[in-house]
């Protein structure tokens, strides 16, 4: 049955091809001919190019919505530590306390202010060590004392 239509457009359009070869017989033969052969082949052409179109328009989609889902998933693999509260790298490292000033009680260079630093620096995980720069003139025997 489909061959049939196919076979009947093919004939149409060798005809019109033949008459196309003497203008003045394509217009004195049948006009009417001519243009529903003319219009069949308008249809099937539209038909295949909205066909293309569609295809185009799923592939630029398709495409762009894998690009998303990569940037997504990069974004995600480099925001992770950030939003878990775990540090960016891992790798051990020498935590380092810097005290600096007269040694007294409620100042920069005070047993407490190296205690609660030295808890800080302990707690974190990656840490492997601390050092302490400590540069005082002095001061309080007993903060330096407690600091010891």
């Amino acid at each position: 049955m489909a061959s049939d239509w196919i076979d009947d457009i093919e004939e149409e359009v060798s005809g019109v091809a033949r008459d196309r070869r003497s203008m003045a017989g394509t217009l004195a033969e049948d006009p009417a001919r001519v243009t529903a052969t003319a219009n069949l082949l308008l249809v099937d052409m539209a038909g295949d190019w909205l066909k293309h179109k569609r295809r185009r328009r799923w592939g630029t989609w398709l495409f762009r919505l894998i690009a998303l889902l990569i940037l997504l998933a990069i974004a995600a693999a480099l925001l992770a530590p950030l939003l878990t509260g775990e540090s960016a790298s891992q790798e051990p490292y020498t935590a380092t306390i810097s005290l600096t000033g007269p040694v007294f009680e409620g100042g920069e260079a005070s047993a407490e202010s190296l205690r609660t630093r030295l808890r800080q620096a302990m707690e974190d995980e990656p840490s492997a060590g601390v050092l302490l720069l400590i540069d005082s003139p002095g001061g309080s025997p007993v903060q330096a004392g407690l600091m010891y």
